[in-house]
């Protein structure tokens, strides 16, 4: 017996692999272990290529006896995917393998068990981590959905979406169901078909953040009355919702003209407010508080929404609508003597007022003059009333006025003199 008294003899076999333990070591093999690699061929079989009946595995040439993928990669001690763990160790931990990067995440799978770095990969491990979770360490990895929305950041960098939202353009779809046009039960609302994830007013123009009308200001900003339903508003009562609605208030207008100030967001944040009313332009009749509606006075004369053809009527660079000191001026005096000057009763902007009518009266309550929608023709002539002769040229003295400026206003009434 070449084992006996010393097994490790040259000529012994002291594992039973049918190697002696010389052969053993001229293979570089284990002379006490009889499959050195593990891989189910036992070192002679590999050698030789010759089965052992002992051994389940039945190997069909010589194979390399420390190789544990040789000749069979699915061997349990066979690394494969060269990641640092063998096939074995791969199954219990759950990962694949024939992927060195079970989860895509940058650090290989024998990298994430042990927390030890490979320098064959570029990421370098801090610590051990899950190596299924693709967002374990990092949740900025290629292959994380971090946001949970069934696509990963890769997938969401190629569709110009954010991987930190999961609803990009925040219409109610999340981004795989707008990418897919498949439903994701966690939503409430359902796509019917594929659609554009970074366009809010795609699939649905009523979406909270869809700026349907283009004013500026998204949907659910137009919800004028804050009961949380954009859709029902209409703050001009024309038919058309403010979210649809390009002139809110319907004073001629366009709303994004009136200076909503809106942030990224489509949020108007500090509003033009002319008038200080804590009523915004974009929703105020009367931008300038002087009680005359800014639809009536003149403040987009073509009509095209745009207020760059707007009337200002003292010159001053600010337009009749947003000049709160355009307020009726009516002058106590006249001198109507054919001089040019001053030759006629002058009301300054009553031209904003083409309902008014203006009546006066001499000293004794007779009507003098009457006319509708004036226009500052009185030049001290009589229209005739009473004992007073149409036409008639007035005496030099005190006359008294009313005049009704045909909005509902309240009458104005003075005194007027007049001098020849």
């Amino acid at each position: 017996d070449p084992c006996d008294p010393n097994s490790n003899a040259a000529t012994c076999d002291q594992d039973g692999d049918g190697l002696t333990n010389e052969e053993e070591i001229a293979a570089g093999t284990d002379p006490e272990n009889s499959d050195s690699d593990g891989d189910g061929l036992n070192d002679g079989e590999e050698v030789t290529g010759i089965d052992d009946p002992a051994t389940t595995v039945v190997p069909t040439d010589s194979s390399d006896p420390i190789d544990p993928c040789d000749p069979n990669s699915n061997a349990a001690t066979c690394d494969q995917d060269g990641d640092g763990l063998t096939n074995e160790e791969e199954i219990a931990a759950g990962t694949d393998p024939e992927n060195s990067d079970s989860d895509g995440d940058g650090l290989n799978d024998g990298e994430e068990v042990t927390g030890i770095d490979d320098p064959a990969t570029t990421a370098v491990p801090t610590d051990s981590s899950d190596p299924i979770d693709p967002c374990d360490p990092n949740s900025n990895a290629a292959t994380c959905d971090q946001d949970g929305d069934g696509l990963t950041n890769e997938e969401e960098i190629a569709a110009g979406t954010d991987p930190e939202n999961p609803d990009s353009d925040g219409d109610g779809l999340n981004d795989r169901e707008e990418v897919t046009g498949i439903d994701d039960p966690a939503t409430t609302a359902v796509p019917t078909d594929s659609s554009d994830p970074i366009d809010p007013c795609d699939p649905k123009i009523n979406a909270p953040t869809c700026d349907a009308d283009n004013d500026g200001i998204i949907n659910k900003y137009e919800d004028t009355n804050n009961d949380g339903n954009w859709e029902n508003d209409d703050f001009d009562n024309d038919g058309i919702p403010n979210y649809l609605d390009i002139d809110d208030d319907g004073d001629g207008i366009n709303t994004i003209e009136e200076n909503p100030n809106t942030n990224e967001n489509g949020q108007p944040i500090d509003p033009q407010d002319t008038n200080k009313n804590g009523m915004p332009d974009y929703l105020d009749i009367d931008d300038d508080g002087d009680e005359i509606p800014t639809i009536d006075e003149n403040s987009d004369p073509n009509q095209d929404g745009i207020p760059n053809d707007a009337q200002d009527t003292d010159a001053d660079g600010t337009p009749d609508y947003l000049d709160s000191d355009e307020t009726l001026k009516i002058t106590n005096s006249f001198s109507p003597n054919g001089d040019g000057v001053n030759d006629t009763f002058h009301i300054k902007f009553i031209e904003r007022y083409p309902n008014n009518t203006l009546t006066i009266y001499n000293r004794w309550g007779n009507l003098v003059y009457k006319k509708k929608n004036y226009d500052n023709s009185f030049e001290g002539f009589s229209t005739g009333r009473l004992t007073i002769n149409s036409n008639r040229k007035l005496p030099v003295g005190t006359y008294y006025y009313l005049l009704d400026l045909g909005n509902g206003t309240k009458p104005q009434t003075g005194w007027l003199y007049l001098v020849r």
